[in-house]
């Protein structure tokens, strides 16, 4: 199998970049730049048609970061036959290897959760 890498590119100056660090902020500045409107005017007739589904409650909760009781009682939830998509090991496996893998599961998954860190870290 044959693996493809990006090895440099050039940056907004066209200054050819092949730092990694270099790479992923010149790929980011493209895609915030790529999905951002250069328009500053006003929007509220755009945004008027809009319907308002969430409300001040329900975004301040989405901002609240994970408690680690919240995160094992999701865990209990659920369905002990359904496989997580990451690593393809039915919830049971977790359930029963609790005591060797809940250190691990314990200590990363809330600062990923909580966008402190990345699941690459662990992957």
């Amino acid at each position: 199998m044959q693996n493809n890498r990006i090895w440099g590119m050039e940056d907004d100056n066209g200054q050819w970049v092949e730092n990694e660090d270099h790479l992923g902020e010149i790929v980011v500045t493209y895609l915030q730049d790529l999905f951002t409107s250069p328009w500053k005017g006003d929007s509220s007739h755009i945004l008027a048609g809009v319907e308002q589904i969430i409300t001040s409650e329900m975004n301040q909760m989405s901002k609240e970061t994970f408690k680690q009781d919240e995160i094992t009682q999701a865990f209990k939830d659920i369905d002990l036959t359904k496989a997580f998509k990451y690593d393809g090991f039915l919830t049971l496996f977790y359930y029963k290897f609790w005591h060797v893998a809940s250190y691990e599961v314990r200590r990363y998954r809330p600062s990923i959760l909580n966008r402190e860190d990345s699941i690459e870290r662990i992957n």
